[in-house]
């Protein structure tokens, strides 16, 4: 009895964490302009391939 109930315990947490790693929200690219635009809610920042996914990063204006 008490080995079906480790059974259980055990599927149940092994089939929570393929749902959690599923739910990831990282969209795959290969250059900057596969990331989506409107990806980074944050001003100053744009979207930009990294290790190909999409990251938002801030923008760096240079010295004038």
């Amino acid at each position: 009895m008490a080995e079906i109930i480790k059974f259980v315990c055990f599927m149940i947490i092994f089939l929570f964490l393929i749902f959690v790693a599923k739910n990831v929200e990282a969209t795959r690219c290969y250059t900057d302009a596969d990331c989506p635009k409107d990806s980074c809610p944050k001003a100053r920042t744009k979207p930009k391939c990294v290790a190909f996914v999409c990251r938002c990063v801030p923008i760096i204006y240079p010295d004038k």
